[in-house]
């Protein structure tokens, strides 16, 4: 009973790594968007500060993969 708990807490867990990753991405395009527009106008100083800004969302989602990968490998351990 507690691997079926186990296997249960993990699932979930992983659907709420699934659910943040989609809501980064939403904001990863959001931001993409600003800096094309920041770019466009000739605001470099915007663009820049929203390169930044993206630079940590995609470090925030590389994060966000490998602890979702993590989760996958004990959820295999524990189907093993």
């Amino acid at each position: 009973m507690a691997l079926k708990r186990q296997r249960r807490q993990l699932q979930q867990d992983a659907e709420e790594l699934r659910q943040q990753l989609l809501e980064l991405a939403d904001q990863v395009k959001a931001w993409r968007d600003r800096i094309q527009r920041a770019d466009r106008a000739g605001a470099t100083d915007l663009a820049e500060r929203a390169r930044h800004h993206l630079d940590q969302l995609m470090t925030q989602g590389r994060n966000l993969w490998s602890d979702l990968e993590n989760l996958g490998r004990r959820f295999e351990d524990k189907c093993a």
